[in-house]
């Protein structure tokens, strides 16, 4: 009798242990950055801020702190689709990104083709994952289109 309620003692505290580890674990992964994946749009975001923002400015608007030094100036992104009918044209705008399709102040010095500058300054080995980047920052200048 003393033996079996020794091994009950002992599996309830080993419940009541593996319980706790596993609450502990749920709560720090709940409050880590691995259950807050971003969105496509998201991470499109950052790139924009981290290369765009200098020509084209914060809100995409062609407002950067370098617009005025340059020849040509950078459109304003968030009228993209107004521009064309209310249609976003996604393939077109990721050739542009990418340095594909010339545009005026694209890929003319003025402004990079991105694809190999983000391949180089974000260490991506992949064309796959370069073009993931580009197709962030699509997702991203969609979301942002004024009607």
């Amino acid at each position: 009798m003393k033996k079996l309620i020794f091994q009950q003692k002992t599996i309830g505290r080993a419940l009541w242990i593996c319980t706790v580890v596993a609450g502990t674990l749920l709560l720090a992964y709940s409050c880590s950055d691995m259950s807050k994946k971003k969105t496509v749009v998201e991470q499109g975001n950052e790139f924009f801020q981290s290369y765009c923002v200098i020509c084209h400015g914060q809100y995409a608007d062609g407002r950067g702190n370098m617009a005025d030094r340059l020849n040509t100036p950078p459109m304003d992104l968030t009228t993209i689709a107004k521009r064309r009918g209310g249609i976003f044209p996604d393939e077109e705008i990721s050739k542009i990104i990418a340095g594909v399709e010339k545009v005026p102040g694209h890929s003319t010095g003025e402004m990079p083709a991105w694809w190999e500058t983000f391949k180089k300054s974000e260490d991506l080995k992949k064309d796959k994952e370069v073009q993931a980047v580009i197709d962030n920052i699509v997702a991203y200048l969609k979301a942002i289109q004024k009607e």
